[in-house]
């Protein structure tokens, strides 16, 4: 037990104990101080080198992507008008066929012509002109038709149009961007 009851306290004699040397002390706690702000200054240091070359890294990116948008913005409107559209996603339905048992197979047969699906094209299609004739929206339309990076269109959606990603998203999937395979440019960055 390193804990002394009071019995053992009384006796022991302090008199005949030597002192702490205060010197000692003090030189271990400076030693410990110095140490310490030195470990945390070499940390600090060692931080600041890592995100300076991730500013480097954002910097070249932010102007790849620039580059893009003035060769975007540079391309006439009328190059546009003949570029065939991406095809359109079509919906998943449950096939009625499966359910129904071999009796009213036929039945269904006859019912499935008769279904219209004209309304939900006509607002596909208006909401797909409601998106060309913001300006914003299109920009972000064409970034996407010019292949560029999913991740470089959230960034100048949500940065420089003020635009949430679900613009983004839902113009992936209203064109059918998301049938197309997206390439990305591989950058060899080392940290």
């Amino acid at each position: 037990n390193f804990i002394m009851t009071t019995e053992e306290q009384n006796q022991v004699n302090f008199t005949e104990i030597e002192c702490i040397e205060k010197k000692k002390t003090k030189t271990m706690c400076n030693m410990y101080i110095i140490n310490a702000a030195h470990a945390l200054n070499s940390f600090s240091v060692y931080s600041d080198e890592i995100l300076s070359k991730l500013d480097i890294q954002l910097d070249e990116i932010e102007a790849t992507l620039r580059i893009f948008e003035q060769k975007l913005e540079s391309l006439p409107p009328d190059l546009f008008t003949g570029v065939a559209e991406a095809p359109k996603p079509q919906p998943q339905q449950a096939n009625p066929q499966q359910d129904a048992p071999p009796a009213q197979a036929e039945e269904v047969k006859e019912e499935a012509p008769e279904e219209e699906e004209e309304p939900e094209v006509d607002t596909t299609q208006a909401r797909k002109e409601e998106i060309l004739a913001n300006d914003g929206s299109k920009k972000l339309y064409n970034m996407l038709k010019f292949r560029i990076p999913i991740a470089n269109v959230y960034q100048k959606a949500t940065g420089e149009l003020g635009l949430s990603e679900s613009v983004v998203d839902e113009i992936y999937t209203l064109f059918g961007f998301d049938k197309m395979v997206q390439f990305s440019f591989k950058h060899s960055y080392s940290l």
